[in-house]
């Protein structure tokens, strides 16, 4: 494993203000199988509130950690089930983080869908990449 496979991102699913915790806990359940069929590692996290100023009070994002998404298989593959959850969940919001680097995915069509996330992931890889490299 190279140290970018180490590296965790966020990947947060909102909740909608009418949601039950336990039904965007089962939203991410079904996230976490759709990328671990995918060949993507991945790790739950806790319920979190939402960055300030980002959501309604009243929202919560769960969070999912996902590694080893640097190499352009892995992108792929992480981007296509991302865009096939959103597709399935259509008022729903992901939002992908590492560090300080954030994209919200949502109420795009699957092409700049996929053009955001791609472009996201590839940013990610150079980042570490240099830093690996280092």
């Amino acid at each position: 494993m190279t140290t970018t496979d180490a590296v965790p991102v966020l990947v947060r699913i909102a909740s909608g203000p009418e949601d039950s915790r336990q039904a965007t806990a089962d939203l991410v359940m079904a996230l976490t199988e759709d990328l671990t069929q995918a060949g993507i590692r991945t790790r739950a996290s806790s319920a979190v509130p939402p960055p300030l100023g980002k959501s309604p009070p009243s929202a919560l994002f769960e969070t999912l950690l996902v590694y080893g998404i640097a190499s352009p298989a892995a992108a792929a593959a992480f981007t296509k089930v991302v865009i096939a959850f959103l597709h399935r969940q259509r008022d729903r919001k992901i939002v992908i983080e590492h560090d300080d680097d954030r994209i919200e995915v949502h109420g795009a069509s699957a092409a700049d869908q996929r053009a955001a996330i791609e472009a996201w992931c590839t940013r990610q890889a150079d980042r570490h990449t240099t830093t690996d490299a280092d």
